[in-house]
């Protein structure tokens, strides 16, 4: 199910936070500017169900499939370094 993003506070703890963070010039950070995460939402939205569990965005599904791509990473590696590393 394509859900919206329940409002937690988590959002207004980070806020741009992790952005912040991130070094501008850090291959993956340009690389996340230069996409069209909402051609990607439109592209890739009819695919889910409207009925079940709340999706995960798709910008963090096609980001971990990008990042397994350009590092050759199993899923399972993708999700474990998404995890522990900010870019």
């Amino acid at each position: 199910m394509l859900g919206n993003q329940s409002n937690d506070g988590q959002q207004a703890v980070w806020g741009n936070g992790p952005k912040l963070l991130c070094n501008p010039n850090h291959e993956l950070v340009r690389l996340a500017e230069r996409l069209d995460w909402k051609a990607m939402e439109i592209r890739f939205s009819p695919l889910y169900s409207p009925i079940g569990r709340p999706s995960i965005p798709i910008r963090v599904m096609v980001g971990l499939m990008i990042l397994a791509e350009m590092r050759h990473f199993s899923d399972e590696e993708a999700v474990k370094e998404f995890c522990q590393n900010i870019y």
